[in-house]
């Protein structure tokens, strides 16, 4: 129960759905579902959390460049979706200004 209840904070951490393992299914095939989606769960945080750090020295490189302040882009908590996807289009009008001021 304790390592469901692990899986169901690192899923909503993610923001991703859980899914218990069927009920039909014998205690220790839920036991190697559970653990896979575990695996699956910490994989993703990890990349999300290295996304972060890109992000962040991305965003960074390019405002001390331009003589902005930065979004403050935490690196060491995991990002949702939706955070990912505004830094990425923050970084994105940050290039496009970057690049009409090289012209």
């Amino acid at each position: 129960s304790s390592g469901i209840n692990a899986e169901y904070g690192l899923a909503a951490e993610l923001e991703i759905k859980f899914e218990e393992p069927e009920d039909s299914f014998s205690i220790l095939k839920k036991e190697k579902v559970l653990r896979n989606q575990v695996k699956q769960l910490l994989k993703e945080r990890q990349v999300r959390l290295r996304e972060a750090i890109t992000l962040r020295t991305t965003e960074g490189e390019l405002c001390v460049r331009l003589g902005r302040i930065p979004e403050y882009i935490q690196s060491d908590t995991v990002l949702t979706k939706d955070q990912i996807n505004e830094a990425n289009t923050r970084i994105g009008f940050l290039t496009a200004e970057k690049n009409k001021r090289e012209i």
